[in-house]
């Protein structure tokens, strides 16, 4: 049985060598509210930031690291610019009295924690979903959450302070990771080719199947499971060469749009999916895990529940078969491709697992066809 992959998304154009990262021990001797060093493509220079009071410093370099992302795709740099910035932020607060309040931006033109966040995402877009260096892009952001609360020593208290925000403590906590990449994603998805949303959830779901964040990053999968199976929208077709396009709505958008994004995430992070689903998990705001519209008119359905529940991963199982069968009475060959791996990756991780959903398919195995096609073959094998 073939499992779910990403074959009919388009790769990132092959890139060009990858330019140079900025030494880390030049870091050194940077001042504290010195910007991570960008690509070597940065046009500004040192004195041009000085003498000019009103110069975006974020937003020039936040468009130029996305232009190298863009240009480089799988072999992208952007890892090496944001623990550059990284170590700046260390160095700023280790070296100064500077207040928690720097890391989100109060009070400064510095980069700060939301432009670091930028990165990664700039980064993991234009790397291909099935490239390893996903995987390290992906540890890097585990590597900072992994040095837990950021502290420095107060000589004049001899206490120990920590960096916090509204957002929580810097680098234990993670601020604004989860809610930047949410809307990184409500806000782009749309505008997005296939191959970036495709590329930007297989990055999320590494992230989330780990439970980073207290689960918070598998609010996002919520966001796009409603938007592809819950909400009224048409079939489409799975499109190899889309291209990014800032003026398209999510009205724009069909099923076969979304579905090779709900792969990813499935692809990756399928069995997180079914394990927070069996805990009613709901960490989220309200217009994260609410029900769409197609769902909560569905007289056949028990949703109550926002957020995952057994309910729903049904839910989205029996729409996925719904919709292997009228791409098959097309003739829509690629989405019925799609549809079929995607229903293989959700029964393979069931069969893995002593779910809920899966003692109530074995109590009502009409439920889902298709299912009974799963079983069968693993007997085979």
């Amino acid at each position: 049985m073939e499992h779910l992959g990403n074959s009919d998304v388009p790769p990132a154009a092959p890139p060009a060598a990858p330019p140079a990262a900025p030494p880390a021990a030049s870091l050194a001797a940077a001042p504290a509210t010195m910007p991570a060093a960008p690509p070597a493509t940065m046009p500004a220079t040192a004195a041009s930031i000085r003498h000019n009071p009103n110069f975006d410093l974020q937003s020039m370099l936040r468009q130029q690291y996305e232009e190298h992302a863009r240009k480089e795709g799988d072999d992208n740099t952007l890892w090496q610019a944001a623990r550059s910035l990284h170590f700046t932020l260390l160095l700023g607060y280790a070296m100064t009295q500077k207040s928690g309040a720097e890391f989100n931006g109060e009070g400064s033109k510095a980069m700060n924690l939301h432009d670091l966040w930028s990165i990664y995402y700039q980064s993991s877009k234009n790397i291909s979903a099935n490239c390893a260096a996903q995987d390290r892009l992906a540890f890097e952001v585990l590597r900072i959450q992994g040095q837990g609360a950021l502290t420095r020593h107060d000589a004049a208290t001899d206490a120990v302070q920590v960096a916090t925000t509204p957002g929580g403590n810097v680098w234990a906590d993670m601020p604004y990771f989860v809610s930047d990449m949410k809307n990184f994603w409500v806000k782009d998805c749309a505008g997005m080719s296939a191959a970036h949303r495709v590329n930007f959830s297989r990055f999320l779901a590494k992230l989330a199947c780990v439970g980073i964040v207290k689960e918070g990053l598998s609010g996002t999968a919520l966001i796009l499971f409603r938007d592809a199976l819950e909400t009224p929208r048409s079939l489409g077709e799975i499109k190899d060469n889309t291209e990014e396009d800032p003026g398209r709505s999510m009205e724009d958008l069909t099923i076969g749009d979304l579905l090779p994004a709900i792969g990813s995430w499935l692809n990756e992070a399928g069995l997180k999916i079914i394990q927070l689903s069996d805990q009613t998990w709901n960490d989220c705001d309200e217009a994260t895990g609410a029900i769409g519209t197609k769902c909560r008119d569905d007289s056949s359905t028990n949703i109550k529940l926002a957020g995952f529940s057994p309910d729903r991963w049904l839910y989205w199982l029996k729409q996925m078969e719904e919709i292997s069968l009228e791409a098959e009475k097309t003739g829509n060959t690629k989405l019925l491709k799609c549809a079929t791996q995607i229903m293989d990756a959700m029964l393979l991780d069931l069969n893995l697992s002593d779910s809920a959903m899966r003692r109530m398919l074995d109590a009502s195995p009409g439920i889902v066809r298709y299912r009974n096609q799963v079983v069968e073959a693993l007997k085979l094998e």
